[in-house]
Protein backbone atom coordinates (compact mmCIF):
# COMPACT_ATOMS: atom_id res chain seq x y z
CA UNK A 1 0.00 0.00 0.00
CA UNK A 2 2.82 2.43 0.90
CA UNK A 3 4.68 1.59 -2.30
CA UNK A 4 1.58 2.40 -4.35
CA UNK A 5 1.13 5.67 -2.45
CA UNK A 6 4.73 6.75 -3.04
CA UNK A 7 4.64 5.65 -6.66
CA UNK A 8 1.52 7.76 -7.13
CA UNK A 9 3.23 10.72 -5.46
CA UNK A 10 6.28 10.24 -7.71
CA UNK A 11 4.15 10.27 -10.86
CA UNK A 12 2.17 13.26 -9.61
CA UNK A 13 5.36 15.25 -9.11
CA UNK A 14 6.71 14.01 -12.43
CA UNK A 15 3.55 15.16 -14.18
CA UNK A 16 3.37 18.59 -12.53
CA UNK A 17 7.06 19.55 -12.67
CA UNK A 18 7.40 20.86 -16.18
CA UNK A 19 10.03 23.54 -15.73
CA UNK A 20 13.16 24.32 -13.76
CA UNK A 21 11.23 26.81 -11.63
CA UNK A 22 8.62 24.20 -10.71
CA UNK A 23 11.40 21.78 -9.73
CA UNK A 24 12.96 24.50 -7.59
CA UNK A 25 9.65 25.02 -5.78
CA UNK A 26 9.29 21.27 -5.17
CA UNK A 27 12.84 21.08 -3.81
CA UNK A 28 12.24 24.13 -1.63
CA UNK A 29 9.17 22.50 -0.12
CA UNK A 30 11.07 19.26 0.32
CA UNK A 31 13.94 20.96 2.16
CA UNK A 32 11.54 23.02 4.27
CA UNK A 33 9.76 19.82 5.30
CA UNK A 34 13.06 18.17 6.19
CA UNK A 35 14.16 21.23 8.16
CA UNK A 36 10.89 21.25 10.14
CA UNK A 37 11.04 17.50 10.80
CA UNK A 38 14.66 17.59 11.96
CA UNK A 39 13.91 20.61 14.15
CA UNK A 40 10.96 18.74 15.63
CA UNK A 41 13.15 15.70 16.33
CA UNK A 42 15.78 17.84 18.05
CA UNK A 43 13.03 19.58 20.02
CA UNK A 44 11.74 16.17 21.13
CA UNK A 45 15.25 15.27 22.26
CA UNK A 46 15.65 18.47 24.26
CA UNK A 47 12.18 18.80 25.79
CA UNK A 48 10.76 15.26 25.85
CA UNK A 49 7.81 15.98 23.54
CA UNK A 50 7.65 16.80 19.87
CA UNK A 51 6.77 20.38 19.05
CA UNK A 52 3.91 19.76 16.63
CA UNK A 53 1.81 17.01 18.24
CA UNK A 54 3.26 17.01 21.77
CA UNK A 55 3.99 13.28 21.62
CA UNK A 56 6.76 11.82 23.78
CA UNK A 57 9.52 9.75 22.16
CA UNK A 58 9.20 5.99 21.98
CA UNK A 59 11.10 3.83 24.44
CA UNK A 60 12.72 0.42 24.08
CA UNK A 61 13.38 -1.60 27.25
CA UNK A 62 11.45 1.20 28.99
CA UNK A 63 14.70 3.17 29.28
CA UNK A 64 16.17 3.65 25.77
CA UNK A 65 14.76 6.78 24.20
CA UNK A 66 14.02 6.59 20.45
CA UNK A 67 13.06 9.79 18.65
CA UNK A 68 9.91 9.78 16.53
CA UNK A 69 9.47 13.50 15.69
CA UNK A 70 6.05 13.79 14.00
CA UNK A 71 5.91 10.11 13.04
CA UNK A 72 4.12 7.40 14.99
CA UNK A 73 7.12 5.06 15.14
CA UNK A 74 10.92 5.50 15.05
CA UNK A 75 11.15 3.19 12.02
CA UNK A 76 8.85 5.51 10.04
CA UNK A 77 11.13 8.42 10.88
CA UNK A 78 14.12 6.32 9.83
CA UNK A 79 12.54 5.45 6.47
CA UNK A 80 11.91 9.11 5.75
CA UNK A 81 15.39 10.22 6.76
CA UNK A 82 17.25 7.54 4.81
CA UNK A 83 15.30 8.50 1.71
CA UNK A 84 16.22 12.18 2.09
CA UNK A 85 19.69 12.39 3.68
CA UNK A 86 21.74 11.04 0.74
CA UNK A 87 20.10 13.54 -1.61
CA UNK A 88 20.91 16.42 0.72
CA UNK A 89 24.52 15.27 0.92
CA UNK A 90 24.76 14.83 -2.86
CA UNK A 91 23.47 18.35 -3.43
CA UNK A 92 25.86 19.70 -0.80
CA UNK A 93 28.81 18.00 -2.51
CA UNK A 94 27.99 18.46 -6.18
CA UNK A 95 24.88 20.45 -6.84
CA UNK A 96 23.30 23.75 -6.18
CA UNK A 97 19.75 24.21 -5.08
CA UNK A 98 17.94 27.38 -6.02
CA UNK A 99 14.94 28.14 -3.88
CA UNK A 100 13.99 31.20 -5.91
CA UNK A 101 15.67 34.26 -7.30
CA UNK A 102 17.53 34.57 -3.97
CA UNK A 103 20.33 32.42 -5.32
CA UNK A 104 21.54 28.93 -4.52
CA UNK A 105 21.41 27.44 -1.06
CA UNK A 106 24.85 27.67 0.54
CA UNK A 107 26.64 24.35 0.79
CA UNK A 108 27.39 24.80 4.51
CA UNK A 109 23.63 25.07 5.10
CA UNK A 110 23.05 21.79 3.27
CA UNK A 111 25.90 20.10 5.21
CA UNK A 112 24.43 21.38 8.49
CA UNK A 113 21.01 20.01 7.51
CA UNK A 114 22.61 16.66 6.63
CA UNK A 115 24.45 16.49 9.99
CA UNK A 116 21.31 17.43 11.94
CA UNK A 117 19.22 14.85 10.04
CA UNK A 118 21.89 12.19 10.63
CA UNK A 119 21.85 13.03 14.35
CA UNK A 120 18.08 12.55 14.49
CA UNK A 121 18.46 9.26 12.59
CA UNK A 122 21.10 8.07 15.07
CA UNK A 123 18.85 8.94 18.00
CA UNK A 124 15.83 7.21 16.46
CA UNK A 125 17.89 4.04 17.04
CA UNK A 126 16.55 2.14 14.05
CA UNK A 127 19.01 -0.65 13.20
CA UNK A 128 17.67 -1.49 9.75
CA UNK A 129 17.27 2.13 8.79
CA UNK A 130 20.75 2.97 9.97
CA UNK A 131 22.24 0.07 8.01
CA UNK A 132 20.38 1.25 4.89
CA UNK A 133 21.74 4.74 5.56
CA UNK A 134 25.32 3.46 5.69
CA UNK A 135 24.89 1.47 2.47
CA UNK A 136 23.33 4.49 0.75
CA UNK A 137 26.32 6.64 1.70
CA UNK A 138 28.75 4.03 0.37
CA UNK A 139 26.82 3.82 -2.91
CA UNK A 140 26.63 7.60 -3.10
CA UNK A 141 30.41 7.78 -2.76
CA UNK A 142 30.80 5.38 -5.68
CA UNK A 143 28.21 7.22 -7.78
CA UNK A 144 29.69 10.67 -7.15
CA UNK A 145 33.28 9.36 -7.15
CA UNK A 146 33.82 11.32 -3.98
CA UNK A 147 35.56 10.29 -0.77
CA UNK A 148 33.26 12.20 1.63
CA UNK A 149 30.17 9.91 1.70
CA UNK A 150 32.13 6.75 2.66
CA UNK A 151 34.08 8.71 5.27
CA UNK A 152 30.83 10.10 6.68
CA UNK A 153 29.44 6.55 6.76
CA UNK A 154 32.44 5.44 8.83
CA UNK A 155 32.05 8.45 11.12
CA UNK A 156 28.31 7.79 11.55
CA UNK A 157 28.95 4.11 12.32
CA UNK A 158 31.50 5.14 14.94
CA UNK A 159 29.03 7.58 16.47
CA UNK A 160 26.40 4.84 16.57
CA UNK A 161 28.81 2.57 18.45
CA UNK A 162 29.80 5.34 20.87
CA UNK A 163 26.19 6.25 21.65
CA UNK A 164 24.91 2.76 22.50
CA UNK A 165 22.79 3.26 25.64
CA UNK A 166 23.97 1.56 28.86
CA UNK A 167 20.76 -0.53 29.03
CA UNK A 168 21.53 -2.04 25.63
CA UNK A 169 25.15 -2.71 26.61
CA UNK A 170 23.97 -4.48 29.77
CA UNK A 171 21.40 -6.49 27.82
CA UNK A 172 23.96 -7.65 25.24
CA UNK A 173 26.46 -8.55 27.99
CA UNK A 174 24.00 -11.10 29.40
CA UNK A 175 23.38 -12.81 26.05
CA UNK A 176 24.95 -16.24 25.63
CA UNK A 177 27.75 -16.44 23.10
Amino acid sequence: RKVAKYAGLYFLVLDTVDSREALQRVLAGWFLGLFLLVGDGLWQLAFGRDLIYGEPPAYAFDVVQRLTATFDHPASLGIYLISVCPTVLALALRGTVRFSSHGPAPRPTLFALFIAATTVLLLARVRGGFLAFLVSLLLLGVWLRHWAPPMLAILAAGMQVLTVPPAVKAWTATMPT
